[in-house]
């Protein structure tokens, strides 16, 4: 084990004397304050020597433009010096300013010549053109629950008709999906009546079936589906968006587009237990808002990308229990709008002449 001494001071351990240690001690803080003393006008002395430079150079610039001024007025006659001086200098600053501004002018207008290009190159200038628009939906259709309901009755009664377990394992089902997602498309004439503005009319098709199976104690499947059906005819205005409210460049890519809805015959909806046909309304059935994207053009065609929603209200003579058992005896009424994302390609027949 170290033991450690209580005295800092081994005996081995020179000591100094009262009368050594306030010379070592005078010595030490007078070489410290001659160090300051050194570095501190060695500073001053630099400060010194850069405010003597720069006051003799302004001392001197003068000096040597004023001599040098009158001994050119001296040499030469007032004429000379102002012909000279005059003139070098016109000509310099006008050459200079001149050039500048020829190359201002010239910047701008490549700046003005290269973004009428690129608009020209994105503007619709069709006055008349033709289309076709597939899409992507997910309607909002809610009585899919009357047919959920109507399998979740049969697969009960399957079960209980079952005598063992055997039979009653043999007695499955599916269930209907919980979104109607289908494709609808559509197709039409569009017409250009301002720049930027086009109003547009067509016709669509819509196409959904659901369908499950179940099986009995005999393990016999049944099939059980129902059938959503759409021939909507509607009236479109669109209005392409300025590039200052919106735009993910500086050229006019964005559009918003406005929709009226009338379902024409073939709108109905059949199933495994029947048929119902969609009444037509000459007021419509329901409107259609999206906003959209140029995602390419080449010459006169154009692709655009659509996002937006429908509203569309359809009703029918007859009741839900024509097509689905357990259902509601009064007049049918359904929704076939939702979200529905499309994708636009046109081609125009008939281009606007530029001026």
């Amino acid at each position: 084990m170290v033991a450690f001494s209580k005295n800092p001071l081994s005996k081995n351990q020179p000591r100094y004397s009262r009368s050594v240690r306030p010379l070592k001690t005078f010595f030490f803080n007078t070489s410290f304050l001659e160090i300051v003393f050194i570095l501190l006008f060695f500073s001053v002395s630099l400060s010194f020597a850069q405010e003597t430079k720069a006051t003799s150079t302004i001392s001197n610039a003068p000096t040597s433009a004023v001599s040098n001024d009158s001994m050119s007025v001296v040499s030469n006659d007032s004429t000379t010096v102002i012909s000279n001086d005059s003139v070098s200098v016109v000509s310099n600053d006008s050459s200079s300013v001149t050039s500048k501004a020829s190359t201002s002018s010239a910047a701008s207008s490549t700046a003005s010549a290269d973004f009428k290009k690129a608009a020209s190159e994105y503007a619709d200038n069709s006055r008349f053109s033709f289309f076709i628009q597939p899409g992507i939906s997910f309607l909002g259709f809610d009585d899919r629950e009357k047919f959920q309901s109507a399998i979740d009755s049969i697969y009960l009664d399957y079960k209980a008709e079952a005598v063992n377990n055997a039979e009653s394992l043999a007695v499955v089902k599916q269930d209907f999906q919980k979104v109607n997602f289908t494709f609808p498309i559509s197709g039409g004439i569009q017409f250009q009546h301002h720049k930027d503005h086009f109003i547009s009319s067509g016709i669509g098709f819509i196409y959904n079936r659901e369908s499950v199976v179940l099986s009995d104690r005999n393990n016999k499947a049944f099939n059980y589906y129902y059938t959503l059906q759409a021939v909507p005819l509607f009236l479109e205005y669109r209005m392409s968006i300025p590039s200052k409210f919106i735009t993910l460049s500086d050229k006019p890519l964005f559009s918003v587009a406005f929709r009226w809805y009338w379902m024409l015959p073939g709108t109905e909806i059949y199933s495994t237990w029947g048929k119902i046909e969609a009444e037509r309304s000459i007021a419509g059935n329901g409107f259609g808002l999206s906003l959209g994207y140029l995602i390419a053009s080449w010459n006169s065609i154009r692709i655009y990308g659509d996002l937006g929603l429908t509203s569309i209200s359809v009703s029918s003579k007859e009741p839900f229990s024509s097509i689905v058992p357990d259902a509601s005896t009064e007049k049918a009424k359904w929704d076939l709008g939702g979200i529905q994302l499309q994708i636009r390609f046109s081609w125009g027949a008939i281009l606007i002449k530029e001026s």
